[in-house]
């Protein structure tokens, strides 16, 4: 995972849910990144709840695929 100018790549393994509509990182990764928000958003969590979060972009690569994905 990098940042998105990939200035920046950090080797790390994830836990998939293939249901998920964004990728979450923990914040250590985002600061270790140097990852910027570059807007907000409002999230419905599961139990309903709505929270604002920034939304990110980030380089991923996994084997021989890559691309971006968003962060909240």
């Amino acid at each position: 995972m990098g940042s998105p100018e990939r200035t920046r790549v950090e080797e790390t393994d994830f836990l998939v849910d293939t249901g998920a509509y964004y990728t979450a990182i923990p914040q250590r990764l985002t600061e270790i990144l140097a990852i910027k928000p570059m807007a907000k958003v409002e999230l419905l969590l599961a139990d309903r709840r709505k929270v604002e979060a920034q939304l990110s972009y980030a380089y991923v690569k996994i084997g021989e695929r890559e691309g971006y994905c968003q962060l909240p």
